[in-house]
């Protein structure tokens, strides 16, 4: 019997904005930078890439769990409807 492939590793990533829980995320640990900035965009949170503000809490990479959103002021208000 050959030995089964291994399970990909999967994790839970917090958005937050103003502090409070947006949506969370069941991922695997790789490329969180665009999986946020896509998940922005499919939910038409975002026009331009230019309105994240700041996404610094994707630079602990597999430690990450909440990430605080900084956005611009329209996306902030598209985000909370």
């Amino acid at each position: 019997m050959a030995n089964p492939l291994p399970l990909p590793e999967e994790k839970w990533l917090t958005l937050l904005s103003e502090g409070k829980p947006v949506v969370t995320l069941c991922c695997t640990p790789a490329h969180l930078r665009e999986l946020v900035v896509g998940w922005l965009y499919n939910q038409r949170i975002l026009d331009r890439v230019e309105e994240i503000q700041n996404l610094d809490g994707l630079d602990l990479g597999d430690a990450a769990t909440e990430v605080p959103l900084e956005l611009a002021a329209t996306a902030r208000e598209k985000l909370l409807r």
